[in-house]
């Protein structure tokens, strides 16, 4: 499998990523736990390393099904997740709104944490940009949890290209060089890291 390295991030994956959203939610019902376990261990057999998860799907039966199937792989997989969705409280799918304040976006790290039987987030999205929240703000907190070791490097999802690049720069300002950017893939594609060095700013774009 080739290796793509992620802008000037330093975080390097396999070419072609899973996506993991249908296996707990959206597409369906949930599959059965084991057969995705499988399937998730298989993937990593032939040399997938990139797995996108995010609490709200499920929601975070997703991250714990995820978090249970690489637990035995730590330090040779790339797992990436995501905050930056109010839930319902009595934990139905879907969502009642947006929410990247910074104070959510730590409490979502924590949970996640948890979920993936990790110590630390390698990529931790913001799910859709939230029109109330500086972008300054959201990756201020980013930047407060890759201090205290519990996420690496930071991304943006499914922003459009021109928001994109101004939010992207001025994350990068706030949270430094960990920006990457990610487009959502449909139903049935996997997520494809790519290279891209838009306004001379080197970061990556997964789509």
């Amino acid at each position: 499998m080739q290796q793509r390295k992620l802008g000037n991030s330093g975080l390097e994956v396999s070419a072609i990523g899973l996506g993991c959203m249908g296996m707990s939610f959206s597409y369906g019902p949930p599959a059965d736990k084991q057969e995705m376990i499988a399937l998730l261990r298989a993937a990593v057999a032939r040399g997938v390393t990139f797995f996108d998860t995010a609490e709200v799907y499920g929601p975070f039966a997703n991250e714990a099904l995820v978090g249970e199937a690489l637990a035995p792989f730590h330090g040779d997989v790339v797992i990436a997740t995501k905050f930056g969705f109010e839930l319902h409280p009595d934990g139905a799918p879907g969502w009642v709104g947006l929410d990247s304040r910074p104070h959510h976006i730590k409490e979502v790290a924590e949970g996640s944490l948890k979920r993936l039987q990790v110590d630390a987030i390698d990529l931790f999205y913001q799910h859709r940009v939230d029109p109330d929240v500086p972008i300054e703000d959201v990756a201020g907190a980013v930047k407060d949890l890759i201090r205290e070791g519990k996420v690496r490097h930071f991304g943006l999802s499914e922003a459009s290209a021109q928001e994109g690049d101004a939010r992207s720069g001025r994350a990068r300002l706030a949270a430094g060089p960990q920006a990457v950017d990610r487009s959502h893939p449909g139903p049935h594609q996997a997520p494809r890291p790519r290279r891209e060095h838009r306004g001379g700013c080197g970061r990556a774009h997964v789509r």
